[in-house]
């Protein structure tokens, strides 16, 4: 909420904007960020104003600001009224959309003017091109200021502590190492992998409650329904998110003919995603049900439908047979076993005698606590899990993680063996080396299907020997992302990891 007499609300400017025209006064209108607000944005300001009589400037709302981890540094009420208080600025107001195609069409300006830094460039997030189509729809003209131009992000990024001091250090030395380039040749070369994802399908279900009272009657806390929502969770995210990166994803998992999800999942998946789906008889598709406290977000409760015995010999025999038909064609098996069943002895030797890379994830959760160690697999090119998991497979609660990812490493035979240290960042060892590499984000919505999203990075990288910390810094990223969405509503959209990857490499 502002008082400031030029702040007003997009449907207000949108009024005096048709008066202003009809007077015959011309419009110019400029939008973004402007987290910071540097003299570059002054004078791209002042330049617009002397296209019309009139400038109107819109600003993108705290909730939709992609500058990276912890932007914006000045919420969408400071930034308004900042530009607000500038002479050549006539009217502001705060967007209400991701991009402002919704925001133009209102207004109609007579010039939608950007920078100069924006002419002819192809907006990764697809967000410029949309916005160029809406002012030709409204019969306006792109224009573009040829002045002084200063990045917000860069400057932010080096002057001030919104990252934190050990990624400010890592990434100085990354871009001196000279793998800024070596990430976005990365981010190319996995297109063409040919990728299959094999393990547990889980449904990812999210009931927000509010909590009232103790019953009168019985040792309960009472909970007023408020809303459900659910996603795609287990080898099934991890192939969701796989598919925004590279063209060719393969994604082999078992569903319960009980309640099979396999309408939703194929209504949830990617287009780009060839689902071999594996039906058993008799059984749930697993199903995680999560009561959330909606005041605080804190799960208060879980419960799952699924049946975690090993499957039977049918569906073993499907699985099988696919991967003796098809396996020789595909450059990365991604395993996401999650314990409930379906990663049975057969199945995991079955790939592990394939001489296809093997990469994978091992997790022990709630429903298979002490059942479920990566030691179950005879080998492995690649491994992605956590600390916790590291120290219960090799059954050590207090010696250096370090010490137990050499031990397991040499066990398994694998060469790269990653392990995800939540708030510390992740660690891989590599051929006797050890490295580090720290978070990129201390924002946290809910955890869930962030290591599925390291790992989804991080694994077709394994596999092309890119650079550990390549790796490490494009899986962290992902991991980040996926603990900003609740449960794995969303899969990782590749247009929007290049923006936050870009802007940290600034």
């Amino acid at each position: 909420m502002t008082s400031h007499p030029k702040v007003l609300m997009v449907d207000g400017v949108a009024d005096r904007v048709r008066e202003l025209k009809t007077a015959g006064q011309r419009v110019a209108h400029c939008h973004g960020c402007f987290d910071l607000m540097h003299p570059g944005h002054i004078r791209h300001f002042e330049a617009a104003k002397r296209l019309a009589d009139v400038l109107v400037v819109t600003v993108s709302p705290d909730r939709y600001v992609d500058k990276g981890p912890n932007r914006p540094v000045f919420n969408e009420t400071l930034r308004a009224e900042s530009i607000a208080s500038l002479e050549c600025v006539d009217f502001v107001a705060i967007n209400q959309w991701p991009t402002a195609v919704e925001t133009i069409k209102a207004i109609r300006p007579d010039y939608f003017v950007k920078g100069q830094e924006f002419a002819g460039e192809q907006d990764v997030t697809g967000k410029l091109q949309q916005e160029i189509a809406a002012v030709k729809e409204i019969g306006g003209e792109m224009r573009y200021t040829d002045d002084i131009v200063f990045s917000s992000t860069r400057v932010i990024n080096e002057h001030f502590d919104v990252l934190p001091e050990d990624l400010r250090d890592f990434l100085s030395a990354f871009k001196s190492a000279g793998y800024a380039d070596a990430v976005w040749e990365s981010l190319e070369a996995i297109k063409e992998l040919r990728i299959l994802v094999i393990g547990d399908a889980i449904i990812d279900d999210y009931h927000y409650c509010m909590p009232m009272n103790k019953s009168p009657k019985a040792n309960v806390i009472t909970s007023q329904y408020l809303r459900e929502e659910a996603g795609i969770g287990g080898a099934l995210c991890i192939g969701n998110h796989l598919s925004s990166f590279c063209d060719n994803v393969t994604l082999l998992s078992c569903f319960g003919s009980r309640d099979d999800y396999l309408d939703y999942t194929r209504a949830n998946l990617s287009g780009g995603v060839e689902l071999v789906p594996v039906v058993r008889d008799g059984a749930f598709t697993t199903q995680k049900r999560r009561y959330i406290d909606n005041t605080f977000r804190q799960k208060v409760f879980e419960i799952h439908f699924f049946d975690d015995t090993p499957v039977d010999g049918n569906v073993e025999d499907e699985f099988c047979q696919f991967l003796t038909d098809r396996l020789s064609g595909f450059d990365l098996v991604i395993v996401g076993d999650f314990g409930h069943g379906v990663m049975t002895k057969r199945i995991i030797d079955t790939l592990c005698d394939s001489d296809t890379f093997l990469s994978m994830t091992v997790q022990t959760n709630s429903a298979n606590f002490g059942f479920n160690y990566v030691t179950k697999y005879p080998r492995a090119d690649y491994v992605a899990i956590d600390e916790r998991e590291v120290r219960l497979a090799m059954h050590d609660r207090f010696a250096p993680v370090t010490d137990l990812i050499g031990n397991l490493s040499e066990r398994l035979k694998t060469k790269r063996f990653a392990v995800t240290l939540g708030r510390k960042g992740s660690m891989i060892r590599e051929r006797g080396r050890l490295i580090q590499v720290p978070i990129v984000t201390r924002s946290v919505v809910d955890t869930v299907g962030a290591g599925d999203a390291f790992l989804a990075l991080s694994a077709p990288l394994a596999k092309l020997d890119a650079p550990p910390e390549v790796m490490l810094f494009l899986g962290n990223i992902a991991g980040a992302m996926a603990a900003n969405i609740v449960g794995n509503n969303e899969k990782i959209a590749e247009a929007e990891f290049k923006k936050f990857l870009s802007v940290l490499l600034k």
